[in-house]
């Protein structure tokens, strides 16, 4: 990780997300299988973890599999979430009157 450039804060995050990964499993990781790997998904979803934080934590798997194991094909069984999109807050007609009646002096409309 510091060969790559990684932040002392991107580091902390990656081992929690092994650690938590390892004590699931009850084994070294290397051995997963894809039912391990589902199992871990479904127990991190089910923890109420944001979609950022689950993401992150398939990302750090995922590199993990692919250049620590070279076992890439285990990269096929993560399936990130999709961040929800939020919703501006849009005012009605009668709001809109509302707050430029309030306004006080052409000036400030």
């Amino acid at each position: 990780m510091w060969i790559k450039g990684l932040q002392s804060k991107t580091q902390t995050m990656s081992l929690r997300a092994m650690c938590d990964f390892t004590r699931l499993l009850g084994h070294s990781p290397d051995t997963a299988t894809p039912e391990d790997l589902r199992a871990f998904q479904l127990d991190v979803s089910e923890k109420g973890i944001g979609s950022a934080t689950f993401n992150n934590r398939l990302s750090v798997l995922g590199f993990f599999f692919s250049v620590t194991c070279a076992r890439e094909e285990m990269k096929r069984h993560m399936r990130c979430q999709r961040l929800a999109k939020k919703v501006p807050v849009v005012f009605g007609a009668e709001e809109v009157t509302r707050i430029l009646e309030a306004a006080p002096g052409p000036g400030l409309r």
